[in-house]
Order: structure tokens, then C-alpha cells, then sequence
């Protein structure tokens, strides 16, 4: 008696065909993800900028804002000094609350 597998001469080409359909579906399924793997990285990379940013954004905020109070300090210095010397500008920081 002869085997089966030895008798049935597509058996070779069946099995190389199965071998080359699923080595076809692995690179369709390679191909996928590298597709995920780039679009999860670049969310994984917008998750850990956004805070960056967001903080970046906000010292320049504060630094601005830090700037603008200190030259409204130095005005106010030079207007009080200027203000020993003017009877005009003392009149208008005591309205204003400044003297």
C-alpha cells in the first residue's frame, strides 16, 4: 500500500501554496503595523509635547507678565521721584492712590 501523501502529486504544490498565502497575510499584517506603530508614536509624542508646550507657553506667559509689572514699578518710581518736584504730578498719584 502506498501513502497518501506520496501518492497525491499536488500535495508539494498545496503545501508551498498555503506557505506562500501565509507568509503573504504576515507581510499584509507587517505592513499594518508599521502603519499603528508610526500613528501611535507620533500621539505618544503629541501626549508628551502637549505639556511641554503647554508649560513653555505659560512661562513666556508669566515671564511677560513679570516684565510688564516691573517696568509699571520702575513708572511708578520714577513718578513719585518726579513728584517731590512737581506739585502738579504729587496731585494726580494722591488721586490715583499711588502716593
Amino acid at each position: 500500500m502506498a501513502s497518501a501523501a506520496g501518492s497525491d502529486p499536488a500535495t508539494k504544490d498545496d503545501l508551498k501554496a498555503v506557505l506562500q498565502a501565509i507568509e503573504k497575510r504576515f507581510e499584509q499584517i507587517d505592513k499594518r503595523l508599521d502603519f499603528h506603530q508610526n500613528l501611535l508614536l507620533v500621539l505618544i509624542a503629541g501626549m508628551i509635547g502637549s505639556p511641554f508646550i503647554i508649560d513653555y507657553l505659560a512661562r513666556r506667559r508669566d515671564a511677560a507678565d513679570r516684565k510688564a509689572l516691573d517696568e509699571a514699578r520702575r513708572a511708578v518710581i520714577a513718578l513719585r521721584e518726579l513728584s517731590t518736584k512737581d506739585k502738579k504730578v504729587a496731585e494726580a498719584l494722591r488721586i490715583a492712590g499711588l502716593l
